[in-house]
């Protein structure tokens, strides 16, 4: 986390921080999320901020793991069907989280099996013993905030794929039940 960011005594130091350098007033609108929501974020580790040369730039971490089975020579590839919101994302991976500040790969990847593969999967009809996780890639994408209009933000993105046991039977499609919604998974046929 920046020094300058520990250094805010109260929300509203926050806020008027933020506003010498972007205008917040769209935010905590129209799906925009609010200056509250941002210091959260910060707190808790998922995000961080940085002051640049011509403004503030939003850093996060996320992770994505992509999910592939081979069943009798069928390559399948599971998908998020549906968000929480009830929407489709077209993700690189069909989990996704938030790594946080600070927080190691090992201990993020350990976190995304406990809270969001493991408590789901099992709804598949396959098991997860003696799956092999691989890296893939590690890219970054700077881009506008969609969730915080007008400040940029630098996306360090990396992607793992888990190689479910092969030969387990067709697998089902699933959810993954959390306390702010639910997600729907299904699997896809990869030629």
């Amino acid at each position: 986390m920046p020094e300058d960011f520990l250094g805010f005594k109260s929300l509203d130091q926050f806020r008027d921080y933020l506003r010498s350098y972007v205008d917040i007033g769209p935010w905590g609108a129209n799906g925009a999320k609010s200056p509250t929501e941002l210091y959260q974020e910060i707190l808790e580790g998922d995000s961080g901020l940085v002051r640049m040369e011509h403004g503030l730039l939003r850093l996060t971490w996320p992770i994505f793991i992509d999910v592939s089975y081979h069943n009798r020579g069928v390559h399948f590839k599971c998908f998020e069907a549906e968000n929480k919101k009830g929407k489709h994302r077209d993700l690189p991976g069909t989990y996704a989280e938030k790594r946080h500040a600070n927080e190691s790969m090992d201990a993020a990847i350990r976190r995304t099996y406990e809270e969001e593969i493991e408590p789901s999967f099992h709804n598949s009809g396959l098991s997860l013993s003696n799956s092999s996780l691989d890296f893939e890639r590690e890219w970054e994408e700077n881009t506008g905030a969609r969730s915080y209009p007008g400040l940029q933000t630098k996306s360090i993105n990396t992607l793992f794929t888990l190689h479910v046991v092969q030969d387990q039977g067709t697998p089902k499609p699933f959810v993954l039940i959390e306390a702010n919604g639910t997600s729907k998974f299904d699997w896809k046929v990869e030629r």
